[in-house]
């Protein structure tokens, strides 16, 4: 077994089975690993008819009508209540935990699309930080995400640079995503076994390097309405299913912005820009200090569950690092909406409005249409990008 490291959030998890407001056992095809398919032909064959193939070769069945797994019974797993974990496929075992292999350390992050594993983010006092830990069971598959001649010591070096400078509360959150942007331009332009030796440096120099930033030609306003449309392109060119949670997140910011948008083509059939007056722009540019540190907590979740710079959505670290900024600026547009919506921003407001935007976003199969759509914004360039983000710190 090799050694393995967890982020804190992730050690205390526990799932909270039929108490969950969005399991994971509906609307999704989870995947059946090959070696679980061949323990159900020798051990439990009648286990084979709840196997179908679909978004994987071997995922689980689901209800047509209802959209949750065929096996889920009482807000509960029937496999599990029948034959224990043992017979659990890594996909439902382990989710929300994500494992990456850095060379010979196993990782283990958690996705946020999982409500429970938000809260911790938000609640804990030091959720991101890393902790040893044994397991008697980790993914039969595990890719590996450190380039070759890169030591595990010295990829968790870079990874925890980005979550520590991201987690410094001296620094607006904000700024410190600017300057993950500037340094991921560096690295894309440097040796990737020679990150570990610079990334202090680059993090410190990336301050006095920042461009201007670079309104739309419609100003703040132009960006927010740009992202509203945005979102619902992605949502509509995805895979169609039931997202309730999502369409509400959507509403409040269609609300927010005072925009309508026509169900087929997308266009901003109407649009009230009084709807958003000075004082949410000013705000955008000053968040007050619950939504500080809900997208910190949200920036640091992401760049662990992203295992960043190294991987994540994205070609490269430069990639990566803009696909990262446009989701925090809707993540952020979508929390001061229900904000103003609900007149205050608790942890619980927080988690429905992150976890579902995460269930939509952070399973998307392929980077290419965001890439085009925030280029079509020109959301690829670090000075439109600081504006988009609401870094307005001299």
């Amino acid at each position: 077994m090799p050694e393995l490291k967890q982020y804190n959030y992730i050690n205390e998890f526990q799932c909270l089975g039929a108490d969950c407001e969005d399991t994971c056992c509906k609307g999704w095809g989870m995947q059946v690993n090959p070696q679980m398919v061949a323990k159900y032909q020798a051990e439990a064959p009648e286990l084979l008819e709840a196997v179908t193939s679909g978004e994987a070769q071997h995922i689980m069945k689901r209800d047509p009508e209802t959209d949750y797994c065929i096996k889920f019974q009482n807000g509960l797993c029937s496999v599990h209540a029948s034959r224990g974990t043992e017979f659990i496929g890594d996909a439902c075992h382990f989710y929300p935990r994500i494992t990456r292999q850095y060379d010979d350390v196993s990782v283990m992050g958690g996705a946020m699309s999982c409500p429970e594993t938000v809260r911790l983010m938000l609640k804990l006092e030091k959720p991101f930080s890393l902790v040893a830990n044994e397991l008697t069971r980790l993914p039969e598959q595990m890719k590996q995400y450190a380039p070759d001649g890169v030591a595990a010591a010295d990829a968790l070096k870079v990874m925890d640079a980005f979550v520590n400078l991201a987690g410094n509360e001296e620094v607006p959150v904000a700024r410190a995503l600017s300057r993950i942007l500037s340094v991921a331009e560096s690295l894309s332009r440097t040796d990737v076994k020679s990150w570990q030796d610079g990334i202090q440096i680059l993090l410190i120099m990336a301050e006095g390097g920042l461009p201007q930033l670079e309104l739309d030609e419609h100003g703040w306003y132009g960006d927010m309405a740009r992202l509203a449309q945005t979102l619902a392109g992605l949502i509509h060119a995805a895979k169609t299913t039931a997202r309730p949670r999502l369409d509400d997140v959507c509403k409040n910011i269609h609300h927010y912005l005072g925009i309508k948008l026509e169900p087929e083509t997308l266009d901003i059939l109407q649009i009230q820009p009084d709807a958003a007056d000075e004082n949410t722009e000013m705000e955008w540019f000053s968040p007050p200090p619950e939504l500080e540190h809900i997208l910190r907590c949200w920036l640091q979740g992401q760049l662990v569950m992203m295992g960043f710079p190294y991987s994540g959505f994205g070609e490269n670290a430069r990639q990566r690092a803009q696909l990262l900024a446009v989701r925090f600026a809707t993540v952020k547009l979508a929390l001061m909406a229900v904000m103003r919506e609900q007149g205050q921003l608790t942890d619980e407001v927080a988690v429905a409005v992150i976890q579902p935007l995460a269930r939509f976003t952070d399973h998307l199969a392929e980077p290419e249409l965001s890439v085009a759509l925030y280029q079509q914004a020109g959301w690829h360039k670090v000075s439109r990008l600081r504006s988009l983000i609401g870094d307005n710190v001299l």
